[in-house]
């Protein structure tokens, strides 16, 4: 519980969302062994963009859209809202080879980022070695899982925030200048009645 009330600090007073998710990540790593973990988002048109990888420097295209065609059980996890425990990849006729892995991962872990019951992405846990994996981890990933989704929403909400900030700011500064036109010519007029 402490360890997670740690991840949890450091996730939410990250300055920036890849910032908070290496850290959720590398908090992560000391309550769960496992290889390779990564967090993706979805996008628009059934794509897929992975944000953050652990360990770092693990060959993993990040920033770079990926169908999620290409991987049933991503969206069967999607779908289901439900993360997916999958103890030896090789037993798992809907598992496919990651393209981007120099090593077969043989056991997996597939957790839904949910906000207000809507799929953003996905956490995933790999293993090289089958069987690695059990559901007391699971439970741990998906505790994670739901900070990870919050803090995403959060720097979401964050950035909507500073966008619409931006904005009534250039409007303020129109009305401003509007007002000051307008009252230079209130002046002439009168001057000019005078």
């Amino acid at each position: 519980a402490e360890r997670l009330q740690e991840a949890t600090y450091k996730v939410v007073t990250s300055a920036d969302l890849d910032g908070a998710l290496r850290a959720g990540l590398a908090h992560l790593a000391e309550a769960i062994t496992f290889d390779r973990a990564h967090v993706g988002l979805f996008e628009a048109d059934d794509q897929w963009r992975f944000r953050v990888v652990h360990p770092p420097g693990e060959p993993l295209l990040l920033n770079r859209s990926i169908p999620t065609t290409d991987y049933p059980l991503v969206l069967r996890a999607a779908a289901s809202k439900r993360p997916m425990l999958i103890a030896d990849t090789r037993a798992e006729p809907l598992w496919r080879p990651g393209r981007f892995t120099p090593r077969e991962i043989r056991s997996w872990i597939g957790v839904p980022l949910v906000v207000r019951d809507t799929v953003i992405g996905l956490l995933a846990l790999d293993s090289f070695t089958p069987g690695s994996f059990s559901e007391e981890q699971v439970q741990i990933a998906r505790t994670y899982a739901s900070q990870f989704a919050v803090a995403i929403e959060n720097f979401r909400l964050l950035e909507e925030a500073q966008r619409q900030n931006r904005a009534l700011s250039a409007l303020n500064m129109i009305l401003a200048a509007s007002n000051e036109a307008l009252t230079g010519e209130n002046r002439l007029e009168n001057v000019l009645i005078e």
